[in-house]
């Protein structure tokens, strides 16, 4: 990549991972599923019966927050978006 390339790409940081659903957010509003090395999806919020949950487009399947909590590290991860 060129210096050019380098300086149009926006970076989301996130501070809270969880290795076992592979999930990682910053704010409870935003969590995204990383699926590989650059490869990552922003999750829906719903509520489902009083429950907070979080479900990807085209999914039926809902995660629940506290599953979410359960497994939670502080751990940095690093975003990269190209324009």
């Amino acid at each position: 990549m060129t210096d050019l390339q380098m300086k149009i790409q926006q970076i989301i940081k996130l501070s809270y991972y969880n290795p076992e659903l592979k999930i990682a957010f910053s704010q409870w509003r935003e969590l995204y599923l990383l699926k590989g090395a650059n490869d990552f999806e922003l999750l829906s919020t719903e509520v489902y019966q009083g429950q907070l949950v979080y479900r990807s487009k085209g999914s039926h399947k809902r995660i629940s927050w506290t599953s979410i909590k359960k497994g939670l590290l502080k751990k940095e991860v690093l975003l990269y978006l190209p324009f």
